[in-house]
């Protein structure tokens, strides 16, 4: 199988430098000059749940309600599942394509994606999603400082994918305009914020599989 990571960038709005630029749901224009997150783990998920393991089902509950995640690492084990630690560029959006890649013969049901903090001695130590720019609306303005370590993992399901089928495809493609719907920026503080955008980057994350 192969994995592709992509993004949604048709509704953008091209800047007059660098980056691109966007307006929100309440307003906000948001010009993003520089911007990255961490795509950290990325694995089918067995449609057969003993597989999970018990120490793991209370941060698979954490995730499902909306919780941070805490622990960089999933709550289970399957030959599928890849570290990554992949640093993506959201200022200039590119696809990222992983495999093709064979397991043990399984059929798999759910997609797990983690997005977490990058590795010690590495650039994204610490940060799980930066993001660098400007924001206005009517006569307010202000910068855009997103840093942050917040983890957030996605678990979705998808029609039942048999390891052994040939030239299946799994694609998780992001949504970039919609980065930050819901963020009031003379309102909110920089915690609300990082937090909103983690959440619109990871629960607007659409998966097909074919």
């Amino acid at each position: 199988m192969e994995w592709v990571l992509t993004w949604d960038e048709s509704p953008l709005e091209p800047d007059e430098t660098e980056g691109w630029a966007t307006t929100n749901d309440l307003g906000y224009r948001i010009e993003v000059v520089q911007g990255w997150s961490i795509s950290y783990l990325l694995s089918l998920v067995p449609c057969e749940t003993e597989a999970i393991t018990d120490t793991g089902m209370l941060a698979w509950l954490s995730w499902i309600v909306g919780a941070p995640a805490i622990a960089d690492h999933a709550p289970f084990s399957d030959p599928s599942l890849l570290e990554l630690s992949a640093i993506e560029d959201i200022d200039r959006p590119r696809s990222l394509k992983l495999g093709p890649l064979a397991f043990p013969e399984q059929t798999y049901c759910s997609v797990y994606w983690l997005v977490a903090r990058g590795d010690r001695d590495t650039e994204a130590e610490g940060t799980s999603l930066k993001l660098s720019g400007v924001w206005s609306r009517g006569e307010q303005s202000g910068v855009l400082e997103i840093d942050t370590d917040f983890s957030l993992a996605l678990i979705a399901d998808i029609p039942p994918v048999a390891s052994h089928k040939t030239h299946a495809q799994v694609t998780l493609t992001r949504p970039l305009a919609r980065l930050f719907d819901g963020i009031d920026f003379a309102e909110s503080n920089g915690y609300k914020q990082s937090w909103q955008a983690l959440s619109n980057l990871v629960e607007g994350t659409e998966i097909t599989a074919n």
